[in-house]
């Protein structure tokens, strides 16, 4: 196997607490209620870009924290490979590409309780982890993952899981491939948002419907999607767009059901962008 060239990726990343992606459209609420709290001085222009520049996407395993009890895990899980295949060989974007997918799918069949498949995808995921030049103290805490799933102790590792994720990323932020995290975190957030929305769209219930409301994360995404560079995934333009159009079809008012018609369309988006995302082959 040709050696690959082990990328950093940017230590600028700011973790997410686990309810942000479902307490967006809160937000303006909130603020109304603390009207009488101290002031807090405003960011100026500058600031609020880098701040935008700096958080990571939340994980699928987090919108599964709400949705799980109105959608059918286990008929997402089916569509998961229990042998997953990846190119190790392959240049720092398509292992991160590869490497976002197993994330996404590591959190749903966790979230299932099935555990030939989280242990499959945890094997491949710790791989394209150490390629990617991941500690191995880092590694060894996502092995204890496995012994956790091994002994049942399914709420543990689901904890256990949440911070390898972000420990794992953290350790690979090192000096500065800022476009590999964007590559990571899009690709797991868009596939695991397509399962979602394909099984949604499968057996269509609005409250389930309500989970996909994450237009602004979309819009970010897409922002951060269009800005990579040529000749690192196959169609940023394209991947951006998909990004946009899930952006729009989940730009619903609050409290409101998206429509079945949508979630087909995002199920759809969410697909050609994870093929638009897929890493190119560096020559060798």
């Amino acid at each position: 196997m040709k050696e690959i060239m082990k990328r950093s990726i940017s230590h600028t990343m700011i973790p997410l607490a686990t309810s942000l992606l479902l307490c967006m459209p809160a937000l303006a609420q909130e603020s109304a209620a603390g009207a009488t709290a101290k002031p807090q001085t405003p960011l100026d222009a500058g600031d609020l870009t880098a701040a935008r520049e700096k958080f990571t996407i939340p994980n699928p395993g987090e919108l599964l924290l709400a949705a799980s009890d109105k959608i059918d895990l286990k008929a997402i899980v089916g569509k998961i490979s229990s042998t997953p295949n990846v190119a190790m060989d392959g240049s720092d974007a398509v292992l991160a590409h590869s490497l976002g997918e197993l994330l996404a799918d590591g959190f749903i069949c966790l979230h299932a309780k099935d555990a030939e498949k989280t242990r499959a995808i945890g094997k491949q995921l710790l791989a394209i982890g150490k390629e990617l030049g991941a500690d191995e103290l880092i590694l060894a805490e996502g092995k204890k993952i496995g012994e956790m799933v091994d002994a049942g102790n399914w709420g543990d590792a689901s904890t256990a899981a949440d911070s390898f994720r972000t420990k794992l990323l953290t350790n690979l932020a090192k000096d500065g491939d800022t476009d590999l995290i964007t590559i990571i975190s899009a690709s797991g957030w868009l596939h695991g948002f397509g399962l979602i929305a394909d099984q949604i769209n499968a057996s269509y219930n609005e409250d389930a419907s309500r989970q996909l409301r994450q237009s602004d994360l979309a819009e970010h995404l897409a922002g951060r999607v269009g800005k990579l560079p040529e000749g690192r995934i196959k169609d940023a333009a394209k991947a951006s767009a998909a990004l946009t159009e899930i952006s729009k079809l989940t730009a619903v008012a609050q409290e409101a059901p998206i429509s079945k018609e949508s979630i087909a369309k995002i199920a759809t988006a969410a697909k050609d962008g994870m093929t638009a995302l897929e890493g190119i082959q560096e020559k060798k």
